[in-house]
Order: structure tokens, then sequence, then C-alpha cells
């Protein structure tokens, strides 16, 4: 499994090279006179690994900055779960689909469920500390608290404007989550979330013969967080039972709404 985050360490290149020239210097000044003098040959190699030493350095210093942007990442149990891959994606036209489109069927629903049906996650006291938006503990689980990774949320959101999207008025078991006031609520989270991480894979256009014009590319490589790996945590870590009637006193100071 490939790490889920590498942040390189900081090397000072200057610091480096003078301290291995002090190095060198209080060595030499305790040699007597007549050694001091090397070859030109030797002088020539302590200078080119003087040089290597700088330039390695260096690059590992623009490495820690280059990766100081992606380390930026708030506090999630999960976070030892994310792993990036590369990830050709449908376009979504002709025959270019995936199966989770189409007019809903018993297995299509089964399969988009599937990506978030396994519910609540529970998880240890340590972790809930270091959360920054707080959480509630779980009366019957004791040192364990409730949270719902967003993006189970999401694609529960996104399955209820899916299927209202083919309603037909058919009695629909899940038909109070296609309510308009939850549906609007999913459109602007979903809205949010899109914002909040802006994929900027760039999309390509070509050359269409046939319309003679140029037309956006769908099916793109993309790089992506490893999903399977994400939803297993969610698996991995389902909530046993959750009483949201219980109230229980927090350790870490009770979480209210009036």
């Amino acid at each position: 499994m490939a790490p889920s985050y590498y942040r390189a360490p900081y090397a000072d290149p200057s610091t480096e090279e003078e301290q291995l020239v002090v190095e060198k210097d209080e060595y030499t000044t305790r040699l007597p006179i007549q050694a001091r003098r090397s070859s030109p040959l030797v002088s020539w190699f302590v200078r080119l690994a003087l040089v290597v030493s700088v330039v390695a350095n260096l690059a590992l210093w623009i490495r820690a900055r280059t990766l100081k942007v992606d380390t930026h990442q708030m506090f999630s149990p999960a976070i030892p779960f994310i792993a990036y891959e590369d990830v050709v994606t449908t376009s979504g036209f002709g025959r270019d689909i995936s199966p989770y489109m189409g007019k809903p069927t018993p297995e299509k629903d089964e399969l988009w469920r599937g990506l978030y049906n396994f519910g609540i996650s529970r998880i240890p006291m340590k972790d809930a500390a270091r959360l920054a938006n707080r959480t509630v503990p779980i009366g019957n689980d004791p040192g364990y608290y409730a949270v719902t990774l967003d993006v189970f949320h999401e694609l529960h959101c996104l399955n209820a404007i899916r299927r209202r999207l083919w309603w037909d008025g058919v009695p629909d078991p899940e038909e109070p989550l296609m309510d308009m006031p939850h549906l609007d609520h999913c459109v602007d989270m979903i809205r949010q979330n899109l914002m909040c991480s802006s994929d900027i894979t760039p999309l390509p256009w070509v050359w269409d013969r046939t319309q003679k014009k140029a037309l956006a590319v769908g099916k793109v490589i993309r790089t992506c967080r490893n999903f399977d790996m994400i939803r297993q945590w969610g698996i991995d870590n389902k909530v046993r039972e959750f009483n949201t009637s219980i109230y229980v006193e927090d350790p870490l100071g009770n979480m209210e709404i009036n």
C-alpha cells in the first residue's frame, strides 16, 4: 500500500555546506603542515562532493515546499487509508456509460446503495479528540464516537437526486428522501463539495470531422483517491448500534444545540 502522505525532510543546503566546510577545516588544521596539501585529484573530488550535497539538499527542500500544499488536511480518522491512483473515467455519452447510469432497476439501486449503505462509523475517543468538528459519544458503545465520512453523505444525496429524476410517481419506500427540501439540500451540498475539492484535471478538446467542430472530451485519465480503500474503512468501522435518543455525558465536553 502506498503511503498516505509523504513529508520530505527539510534540509537547509547553505547550513549543510557550511557544516561540511567547517568539519573539513577542523580536520585539516590538526594535520601536520606537510600533510595539508592534497593532490589536485583529491581536491576535485571534495569540491564535487560538496556540489552534489548542496544540489541534493536543495532538491529535498524544494520538494518539501511543493508537498506542503498537498499535506494541508484537517484530521480525519480515514487519513491512513488515503491512496492515489490514475483512473480513466467515462464520459456518460453513447456507449461510454457506467453501470450506475440509466433507469433504476433493483440491480442498479443495490449498486448505488452499496457505495454508502454501511451507515454511521464509530471512532475511538483519541480520534474524536482530534476532530476539528466535534461529535457525540455513542451511548451504548462506551469510548466510541459517531461520525459519517462526507463522501458517503454526498453519494446518498446524489442517489436521492437520481431516483427523483427517474421517478414516475409510483409509491417508493425512499420517497421521503425525494421531497424537494431534502433534494434542495442535496444539490447545494454537492455544489459546496465540488467547489471545495475543485478537481483541476484538464479536459481536452478534439476535432470532430463529422460535425466539423471541436468537442470537449469527457473520457479522460485523472488522479483520484482510491475510493475502495475509503469505502472499506467505512465497512470496517461500521457502528454496531447507535440509539440517538440516549444522552451521554461527554468527557471531551458536551455538544448540544437548542
